[in-house]
């Protein structure tokens, strides 16, 4: 493929000057921050499960709370680099700075790929842009399957598919395996960029390049690494395949169920923002040069005329149409479609480079600088949702307990009645500061996962799973869980102070506690309580 002038001596020294600033922005004050619930809480907690347990194949956030929502890789690889290097923030985010970085890497061998002008300033607009650079090192899902959707639509492109319908078989194939990690990493949404690709070969009536990219080795490289888990599980409970398929898949699309911003003011506080925000400074410079030109600005060079600019058009509205749809949305939804989003606004900010290269310069390392800034301060940002300063406060609340905990439990909130979660949902993170498992039972019924969560007449058997533990309960419920203790064999104490506002409960089991399981239906809590 042929490659863009750029403004370096060499390849070579571009790719290494681009990877040493990715690095270094990526790499700053990663482990300032605490883990913020619930995000990085959950995925900390199962990824230190598969540590401790010695299970990687099955994801647990505890002993008996399978976690099915998204497939192991990135668990496997927060947990290898805990087993790697300790265990410490900058650890535990050192996935997701890796795959910022290797983004980045990738965003410029696109640029060359589509033969684009200084191609080493695609990778920077990317990376210093706000919405990819606060994601940098986020423990979720979102930055890896944003490397592995880089990665395919790189191989895909590298693969001369734009211009020949012969494109090369090898590149095909690691195109498949990228999608196969994506799939590994978050299901179904990594294959949205192949959606698109397929779209843009159609319309451009590109039969032959179409049917070339299904390659049978590539298609069996998928199956091999992207299906067998999901296979595996559903071959070991059937009863998954409802679960993968209605709730995990279905029910994101087409229902509300998942609560997340489902309405249509949910659609637009969820992406309008992440949008408008996560393109400065580079969209403002973008649309800028665009309204100069209506003012009548000389054009500094002719656009080139090519499919390049279809394409990534295709990569960047496909994926976006199927998450308006979708009623499952957040924010980081939409990391992957800031690859496309940079490389569209890379003609006119390189325009606007051109007119004064060192003030340019100059203006990018000052807002880099402020990024940087940003980062350090955010880090310090007080917020409910920092799970350091929850364990110290649940620590502090230990000290008063006849002995050490060896579980926390959580008794959750009623969603029909009670629209905040927080502070009642688990805090999983509380796991990576105190080393002790976090557990949750709920008042009504549990999601739809075979041997998941607990639910309020099964608070006995989770007390029976712990002979110590730390129950946070709503002070509204409390007498009723109480109660339902004391009739299944155990002691109760009142901690101080309260965790959060919720009662802190020692939960012990008395010397003659008879077998919980006599205790009859009468003794659960009434579901109006």
């Amino acid at each position: 493929m042929p490659h863009g002038n750029g403004t370096f001596a060499t390849d070579r020294r571009a790719s290494a000057v681009v990877v040493v600033l990715l690095a270094a922005l990526a790499l700053a004050w990663q482990g300032s921050r605490p883990l913020w619930e619930p995000d990085e809480g959950r995925h900390t907690a199962v990824a230190l499960q598969m540590l401790e347990s010695g299970n990687w194949w099955v994801p647990h956030l505890n002993d008996a709370q399978p976690h099915l929502a998204k497939p192991p890789l990135t668990y496997w690889l927060i947990a290898a680099s805990v087993s790697s290097f300790g265990r410490n923030e900058w650890v535990v985010r050192l996935p997701s700075v890796l795959a910022f970085v290797l983004t980045g890497w990738l965003v410029l061998a696109i640029a060359r790929s589509l033969a684009l002008p200084r191609p080493a300033l695609a990778p920077v607009i990317w990376a210093s842009s706000l919405g990819p650079f606060l994601a940098a090192g986020i423990v979720t899902t979102d930055p890896l399957l944003t490397l592995f959707e880089t990665c395919a639509i790189a191989a895909f492109l590298r693969s001369g598919v734009l211009e020949r319908d012969a494109p090369g078989r090898a590149w095909i194939r690691l195109m498949w395996l990228a999608y196969a990690c994506g799939f590994m990493t978050k299901g179904p949404p990594a294959l949205l960029p192949l959606l698109a690709s397929l779209v843009w070969l159609g319309f451009a009536k590109r039969k032959a390049a179409l049917q070339a990219l299904f390659d049978p080795s590539g298609v069996v490289l998928f199956g091999a690494f992207g299906m067998t888990w999901y296979a595996a599980l559903v071959a070991s409970d059937p009863r998954l395949l409802g679960y993968f398929l209605g709730y995990e898949f279905f029910d994101r699309i087409f229902s509300g169920v998942h609560e997340r911003n489902a309405s249509l003011g949910g659609l637009v506080s969820a992406y309008l923002p992440a949008l408008a925000a996560g393109l400065l400074p580079w969209g403002t410079v973008a649309l800028w040069r665009r309204l100069s030109r209506e003012r009548g600005a000389p054009e500094s060079e002719p656009p080139r005329c090519g499919p390049e600019r279809p394409f990534l058009w295709c990569w960047l509205l496909v994926p976006l149409g199927v998450f308006v749809i979708a009623r499952s949305r957040l924010p980081l939804y939409l990391l992957p479609l800031f690859v496309p989003m940079a490389l569209l606004l890379h003609r006119d900010v390189a325009a606007v480079w051109q007119r004064n290269e060192v003030r340019s310069v100059a203006v990018t390392a000052l807002w880099l600088l402020l990024l940087v800034g940003a980062r350090a301060a955010i880090a310090h940002f007080p917020t409910a949702h920092d799970a350091r300063t929850l364990s110290a406060e649940i620590e502090q609340v230990m000290r008063g307990m006849s002995g050490p905990a060896t579980e926390i439990v959580y008794v959750t909130c009623e969603r029909e009645t009670e629209a905040a979660h927080f502070p009642c949902e688990p805090a999983y993170g509380l796991r990576f500061y105190l080393g002790v498992p976090v557990v949750r039972v709920e008042p009504e019924a549990g999601r739809p996962l075979p041997g998941g969560v607990a639910t309020w007449p099964a608070a006995c058997d989770e007390a029976a799973r712990a002979d110590h533990a730390l129950w946070l309960v709503k002070p509204e419920r409390e007498e009723a869980l109480v109660r339902t203790l004391r009739q299944c064999g155990y002691e109760t104490t009142r901690l101080a102070p309260r965790v959060r506002d919720l009662a802190a409960l020692e939960v012990t089991p008395r010397a003659n506690r008879a077998d919980h399981r006599t205790v009859t239906e009468e003794a659960a809590p009434e579901a109006s309580m």
